[in-house]
């Protein structure tokens, strides 16, 4: 794995009702990035990304995936998650950990209820956002009616690119920004009307492009380009992209935009984070700054044990320094530093401000604590699970039994 400063560095957890597509998304992703040879099913079990015996038994996600994958010089670091309800929890931890909600969206269904449901709950991060029309070769394939129901969600809602052909006949997609794909002589006014769109759009993000947008009547290429990550990340512009995780159709143009469009860490608001007095203070992405990094997500593997996801907010994390758990004011002796893709580890020398990255055998490190420095501590804010409904636990029965 290759080194990676914050600035090349995007973070996007997907979120979407069960069905829509996030983890063949992802598949599609690694398939792209000719990270995989072939693109995996979720329901033919040979899924990458739901690996787990009971995930390819019901066939759907149970838990959050870190799935990292490298694109024309950056790190996109995508987080699966599962969208049945009963693994809301597994869906907080990894929205709190990334910089952009991607919603994947069934184009046969638009907006349901179920996807109404949590957007109304991961909205309320105030995390930039965007959209991913799904299933786009699907016989019931309806862009219209599924953009008319992403726009009674929110303001700000701007398509960045076009089909070329629906259902059986969809190919790929054209993207309006830049209009890079060969566009079909039958398509040319409707590109050039949505491009008009999306540069009105894009305007209203930024006062002066505004400004001068009304006084002459368009912007350059590049000044929307320079203006859409900005927009994003104010959550003013909402950009809705378009494809098949099936079939991978539209997919490179899709990557091309996640890293143009989608904001680094650097580029995002800073962080809060409290003091030992309890005194709030504004860190930004800064690798250079004091180490400040939360644990979002525990799991445990039969092979090293517990492992701890954690994202650096501050500073640099490096693999075999100590770092400091500010919750429990102890100090814990950071091992391999390692990134996932699905069964696949891989170790990082270190992880900068902005990454996503996990560590095995710490000893008092529990979800939700601060990585930090000992005589410069501070606290991230807590992360609000929800409560369960029927709280359960599983107890050893003897003290042989502990371990296991």
């Amino acid at each position: 794995m290759n080194k990676y400063q914050t600035s090349q560095i995007r973070n996007i957890v997907l979120v979407g009702a069960k069905g829509a597509g996030k983890t063949s998304f992802v598949e599609s992703v690694l398939f792209t990035a000719k990270l995989t040879s072939r693109i995996g099913r979720v329901d033919e079990g040979n899924s990458i990304v739901d690996y787990d015996s009971l995930e390819i038994e019901r066939k759907q996600s149970i838990t959050s995936k870190l799935i990292v994958t490298e694109w024309e010089k950056t790190k996109i670091n995508l987080i699966d998650t599962p969208g049945y309800s009963d693994f809301i929890g597994e869906v907080v931890g990894a929205v709190s950990a990334a910089d952009v909600i991607l919603f994947v969206i069934d184009s046969s269904n638009g907006v349901d209820i179920a996807a109404k449901r949590l957007f109304s709950i991961v909205s309320e991060f105030n995390k930039p956002f965007a959209f991913f029309i799904n299933k786009m070769d699907s016989e019931r394939a309806d862009l219209e009616s599924s953009l008319e129901s992403i726009k009674e969600l929110t303001s700000g809602i701007a398509l960045f690119q076009l089909p070329i052909g629906t259902g059986a006949d969809f190919k790929g997609t054209i993207n309006l920004l830049d209009s890079s794909a060969n566009i079909p002589a039958d398509l040319n006014d409707k590109v050039k009307n949505l491009k008009t769109e999306l540069m009105e759009a894009i305007a209203e993000s930024d006062e002066a492009l505004l400004e001068k947008y009304l006084e002459q009547g368009s912007i350059s290429e590049q000044e929307m380009t320079s203006a859409v990550s900005k927009g994003i990340a104010l959550g003013q512009t909402h950009p809705v992209y378009l494809g098949s995780s099936i079939s991978a159709a539209g997919f490179d143009s899709l990557l091309n935009s996640m890293v143009r469009d989608c904001p680094s860490p650097d580029l995002l608001p800073p962080v809060k984070v409290k003091r030992p007095d309890n005194s709030e203070i504004e860190l930004t992405s800064d690798a250079n700054g004091p180490l400040v990094a939360q644990v979002f997500k525990t799991t445990s593997d039969p092979g090293i044990g517990d492992i701890f996801f954690f994202r650096v907010w501050s500073g640099t994390a490096k693999s075999g320094g100590d770092v400091y758990n500010a919750n429990h004011n102890t100090s814990e002796r950071m091992g391999h530093i390692i990134v996932t893709r699905g069964k696949e580890r891989m170790e990082i020398a270190e992880a900068p401000a902005g990454d996503i990255g996990a560590v095995a055998k710490l000893k008092s490190t529990t979800i939700n604590n601060t990585f930090t420095i000992k005589n410069n501590t501070f606290v991230c804010n807590q992360i609000s699970f929800p409560k369960p409904v029927v709280p359960m636990a599983v107890k050893p029965k003897t003290k042989k039994d502990q371990d296991k």
